[in-house]
């Protein structure tokens, strides 16, 4: 394969321009450009082309583009979409000149970050900021329209050079002074820059910003002037709108004027003059690219003029230059075209007038072409000859076919004709065809084939399979196959490995027929999802039993003998095209196919495909192709035809890698990486795959491998999206199906949520256990405390059942009785001993319960204060009353809680009293609880304590009592009041017991 760097191994200029054929392909908007008004194109050295456009900046890897433009909701979009300036700075950062300031673009997170200067540094922004340029100190010099600007990419501010203070007085008063532009920047020596203005060249010292001007006296506006190129010796190479080239000498201090000559363009617009090779500049006129000879003077293009011009070359709208290895750019106002360099694959052979075959033929027997229509001329080393026929004019088919035996015995056809051809004597030998089966519809005769017994089968599209026995002379149609009225037969291969014929038929899918039993099968093959049966255009094999078939606007189904099976193959596997039309195996076992966009080679071992378009400047495919023992293929061509050879082809292109375009979660774009770490909320990622390849912008196919399973297809978009990953770590392999050996791989990793990592689950079953142990342990307690208040509950319970049988008050008691006996006061003893024994009934009755009604406390409590009044001769009276809102059945209280407090007030308040006394008890409601009040009038606690101190008796069922409530409940309270008179005299005592947990309905 030949490349554009021939150009200077040959001896001369005019010997490039005439031998040097080159290849184009024009990118537009429907290629995914961004705008077909191209401004700048710039290489990368990661091996993208950047391209800047009037509608945004692309990104283009050889077979997609990516765009970037403006979004005013984005401050890291693009600044502006006009982009006027591309330029990477020696640490490799990737600038961008816009309409509204300069981007610096990062690749990681393909963001920008954007500058523009203040109103301070200049005063008038204007739309312009197309000259970017970096010095030895790593600032980055801004033209604009009004002024020269430094801007230092470490504080992200601008400050003025001083050049437009400089350049006023130099300034010509015939020039325009409304649009002052800094038109280009380049680099002069280590600290010195070359600066074109509208004014003029101008050069910098970027340390001391020290000015110098270098006139040239006939222009006094360079607006639409370039400058790209100084060389190292000091020559400046400038482009004008309308002047030519010139060229300034910096060492001899003289400027040269070279002018386009007519004959290659009609104007002397330069666009971008850059360096070629050695002393040969290359630049662009409106019309076309223009190669110089600086040190001949010489000029020259080897592309087509306008009237030649190629119809993937635009006729005009040149505007800039750029060249990526053998590859030239054009940027046009028509879109974006590569300039290839001619591969020498497919020759061109032409033929003499008339001739414009449709198909072309090698034959075994003598190595000559044969070819048709208009008639059939055999050519053998530039001599042609017509083939005669014995009866007189030979009739051709639109559509001739040649077949040829193994002993040399060849036939061709005409539409209702079929000829037995003598090659050795070019002598062509009518065969009697039978009569038709429907006399409305021609024969159509189209190809034969003959099988390994000698019988040529050959097709009459329109009638049916014709038989003819070349020893015995008979031809007749063949039963055994099925035809239709309606229906052609589109195709007819024959396959020698199962001595079988295979037909397609129009639109009703293949039909195989066995030749010895005489029997047919019938495969519709539909498409997927489809009961559409196939459409057979061409039918074609290798003789060992797989067979290839072209099905119409469908791709290509092969039939694998070894699995027994149909493979459909289309463009998602590679094809050039679902719109195929014919296919051919050469002698090397290449599948050859011929489609609307080109030809396709297909590896019949791997199922690769290579394609070559037309667009790309490869040869237009007029159908038919056949091929030759030696390994060549022929395509018939309009006026010629086209001849190669498998094995001058390469095998695979060289220069290609996968890379990732795209990673994205559903609410944000993913910076570029290899390695990705997601927490378990974000499994829903998709990632997109580019090729990145300039030799072949072919179609291509990706698959996808995750964590090694099955490989699966990517789609056309070229990305693969996963929704609801489970918590993993994930390897994604992707690679080309036709080049499985390159791949790309792909880490991440879905985390796992908090509560299922193995901290977590650590963490949580030690809280666990010491919730456990906290648990048992305060179980442990709360038992241990409820065994002791049940002791200490038991003991209070005794300790109060021992206060309440008193053994003084039975004592006590019992003497009353005696004494009522002695004094023969039976009624009364009787009496008296009847109340008694209820008590005591009632006593031990209660004694049994945990708890009591308050009726039923208040029952034994009038009986006992009924028994104490009676005894003590009634010096003290009683009155119990209750609150309406207190229910006396429903209230429940520990058995005989009152009665301690009143025997109290009656033994150490009341006994000891001279006059009567009294004991006043009230039952009332609080909240929820009651509250019962003990009140006596009594000597009072004071005097009633000295008593008991001398006496040695402590109001034990008093304490007993207290500690019993406080048990049942733990709000229960015990509050003793002294009662004074007003004189502070003590007048008794009043007990206060509040329940707290007690309701009454």
């Amino acid at each position: 394969m030949r490349s554009f760097i021939l150009f200077i191994c040959l001896e001369s200029l005019s010997s490039i321009a005439n031998s040097q054929k080159s290849q184009y392909k024009t990118y537009t908007e429907r290629d995914g450009l961004s705008s077909n008004v191209v401004n700048s194109v710039l290489p990368d050295r990661e091996g993208f082309l950047w391209v800047g456009t009037a509608n945004g900046l692309n990104r283009f890897d050889g077979n997609a583009f990516d765009n970037f433009t403006n979004d005013p909701a984005d401050s890291s979009s693009l600044a502006s979409n006009e982009i006027q300036a591309l330029f990477f700075d020696r640490q490799q950062r990737f600038w961008i000149g816009t309409g509204a300031g300069i981007s610096l673009f990062h690749p990681r997170s393909q963001t920008f970050s954007n500058y523009v200067p203040d109103s301070l540094t200049l005063r008038r922004i204007g739309a312009t900021f197309q000259a970017l340029c970096d010095d030895a100190d790593g600032n980055l010099w801004v033209g604009t329209r009004n002024d020269l600007l430094i801007f230092n990419p470490r504080s992200g501010r601008f400050r003025n050079s001083g050049w437009a203070r400089f350049a006023a007085p130099l300034r010509s008063p015939t020039g325009n002074q409304t649009r002052v532009v800094i038109l280009d920047i380049v680099a002069k020596s280590g600290t010195e820059l070359w600066v074109l203005t509208s004014d003029g060249l101008f050069s910098v010292d970027t340390r001391t910003l020290a000015f110098r001007n270098y006139p040239y006296p006939t222009i006094t506006d360079f607006f639409g002037a370039h400058l790209y190129y100084a060389e190292p010796g000091g020559k400046v190479w400038i482009g004008t709108y309308g002047s030519g080239i010139l060229c300034y000498d910096a060492q001899a201090g003289r400027w040269a004027n070279f002018h386009t000559p007519a004959s290659i363009s009609l104007n002397d617009i330069v666009y971008g003059p850059r360096p070629f090779s050695g002393d040969t500049l290359m630049y662009c006129t409106p019309e076309t690219i223009i190669f110089f000879d600086s040190r001949k003077g010489v000029f020259f293009s080897p592309f087509p003029t306008r009237t030649e011009r190629s119809r993937d070359l635009p006729e005009e709208g040149f505007r800039d230059l750029a060249r990526q290895g053998s590859l030239l750019w054009a940027s046009t106002d028509k879109g974006l075209v590569k300039i290839m360099p001619q591969q020498d694959l497919f020759r061109f052979h032409p033929l003499p007038s008339p001739y414009n075959p449709s198909r072309v033929y090698r034959s075994k027997l003598t190595a000559k072409l044969l070819f048709g229509p208009p008639e059939y001329v055999v050519s053998d080393k530039g001599a042609s000859a017509t083939v005669k026929s014995r009866e007189g004019e030979l009739q051709i088919s639109p559509y001739p076919y040649f077949a040829e035996a193994t002993d040399g015995q060849a036939y061709l056809n005409g539409e209702e004709k079929l000829y037995a051809y003598d090659q050795r004597n070019n002598l062509a030998t009518e065969i009697s065809l039978p009569p038709k089966r429907w006399p409305e519809n021609g024969y159509a005769v189209r190809n034969s084939v003959i099988d390994k017994k000698g019988i040529v089968w050959t097709r009459a599209a329109e009638q049916g399979i014709l038989r003819y026995d070349p020893v015995k002379k008979e031809c007749h149609f063949e039963e055994g196959i099925p035809t239709a009225r309606d229906k052609q037969i589109n195709a007819l291969y024959y396959e020698p490995r199962s001595h079988s014929l295979w037909l397609g038929l129009e639109f009703d899918g293949l039909y195989v027929y066995d030749i010895d039993k005489k029997a047919c099968r019938h495969f519709p093959l539909p498409l997927p999802a489809s009961r559409k049966p196939g459409a057979f255009l061409c039918i074609t094999g290798d003789g060992m039993g797989n067979v290839y078939l072209v099905d119409y606007h469908a791709g290509l189904v092969c039939y694998r003998y070894g699995s027994r099976d149909f493979v459909r193959y289309s463009t998602v596997d590679g094809l050039i095209s679902d719109n195929c039309t014919w296919a051919c195996l050469d002698a090397r076992g290449s599948l050859w196919i011929t489609s609307d966009k080109g030809l396709a080679q297909m590896d019949t071992a791997t199922g690769k495909f290579t394609n070559f378009y037309t667009g790309e400047g490869f040869p237009e495919c007029s159908g038919h192709l056949s091929a030759d023992t030696a390994g060549n293929v022929y395509m018939p061509a309009d006026r010629g035809y086209y001849c190669w050879n498998t094995d001058h082809f390469p095998r695979e292109p060289r220069n290609w890698r996968i890379y990732l375009r795209n990673a994205q979660l559903p609410d944000r774009n993913l910076p570029i990486d290899s390695i990705y770490h997601f927490s378990y909320k974000e499994n829903n990622i998709r990632f997109q795959f580019g090729r990145l390849s300039f030799e072949r912008s072919a179609p291509f196919s990706f698959e996808y491998n995750l964590n090694e399973s099955k490989w699966q297809s990517l789609g056309s978009q070229q990305y693969v999206s996963f929704a609801n990953l489970a918590p993993h770590n994930y390897d994604l392999l992707v690679r080309e199906k036709n080049h499985p050996q390159r791949t790309f791989h792909i880490r991440f990793i879905v985390g796992s949520p908090f509560y299922s990592t193995w901290w977590f689950n650590l963490l949580l079953w030690t809280s666990v256990l010491l919730l456990g142990l906290f648990l048992i342990k305060r179980r442990v307690k709360a038992i241990r405390q409820e065994a002791n208040l049940k002791h200490r509950l038991a003991e209070s319970e005794m300790s109060a059942l021992r206060s309440q049988m008193n053994p003084h008050f039975i004592f006590n008691t019992l003497n009353s009785i005696n004494s009522y006996i002695l004094e023969k006061k039976g009624d009364e003893a009787s009496e008296y001993l009847t109340d008694f024994s209820r008590l005591m009934r009632i006593v031990l009755e209660n004694s049994r319960k945990q708890l009591v009604t308050l009726d039923e406390e208040i029952k034994a409590l009038t009986l006992y204060m009924e028994l104490e009044s009676k005894r003590l001769e009634r010096s003290f009276d009683y009155r119990i009353s209750i609150d309406p809102a207190v229910d006396t059945a429903y209230v429940q209280l520990p058995p005989l809680v009152i009665q301690p407090f009143v025997e109290n007030a009656i033994w150490h308040g009341l006994k000891n009293k001279k006059d009567s006394g009294l004991i006043d008890i009230h039952i009332g409601k609080t909240g929820t609880g009651i509250h019962i009040s003990i009140r006596d009038d009594g000597i009072g606690r004071a005097t009633a304590g000295r008593s008991q101190k001398a006496s040695g008796n402590a109001p034990f069922g008093v304490k007993a009592t207290t500690e019993r409530l406080t048990l049942h409940d733990r709000g229960a309270r015990v509050i003793t009041e002294d009662l004074y008179t007003e004189a502070h005299v003590p007048a008794g005592t009043c007990v206060h017991i509040f329940f707290e947990n007690q309701t009454s309905r």
